[in-house]
């Protein structure tokens, strides 16, 4: 995310990122879940790569949910979050 200096430029590399099935996606995701001008980007990223993650990482990737759940303002997200994560139990 250095090479993407401003908000709007990190707000598209987390769009980007959406696409990527691939844990390390999913963490990189995370990783920005704390700043509240990329909160909400960041955690619907995070839902759309959990979809995939779930089946290869699923401790992890319930672990990480559970933040998007309690950082989320979005409501849509969260539950998409928590459906993702009963399908794990």
């Amino acid at each position: 995310m250095e090479l993407a200096p401003s908000v709007s430029e990190k707000k598209l590399v987390l769009s980007g990122v959406a696409d990527v099935e691939a844990f390390g996606a999913l963490y990189l995701a995370y990783e920005h879940l704390d700043d509240e001008e990329l909160r909400e980007e960041a955690a619907a990223a995070m839902v759309e790569i959990a979809v995939e993650t779930a089946e290869t990482h699923p401790q992890q990737t319930r672990i990480l949910l559970r933040e998007v759940i309690r950082l989320s303002e979005n409501e849509s997200v969260r539950e998409q979050a928590q459906e993702i994560m009963e399908e794990l139990e």
